[in-house]
């Protein structure tokens, strides 16, 4: 082995920058082939918050409200718009 060789980290590896208001589409899971845009990016957790899956409803009876559940950034691929 060359004396420079260094093992790469898992952060070093390249991946495709996802940000805000991009256009994907849900890979695994129940919501599979469903498109959204991404609402939040959680680089801490490596999720993302895409805006037509994973809605679930807390709170009273009076006071129901919606929220999205993050999803692995692992399962959403993003999609090329063409100009």
């Amino acid at each position: 082995m060359a004396d420079d060789w260094k093992p790469r980290n898992k952060d070093s590896m390249s991946r495709k920058v996802i940000k805000r208001g991009a256009q994907v589409r849900i890979l695994t899971g129940s919501q599979r082939g469903k498109q959204g845009r991404i609402l939040r990016v959680l680089n801490k957790e490596n999720r993302v918050v895409v805006d037509c899956c994973k809605i679930i409803k807390r709170g009273r009876l009076a006071q129901i409200r919606e929220f999205y559940r993050p999803i692995d950034r692992s399962n959403v691929a993003l999609i090329e718009e063409e100009n």
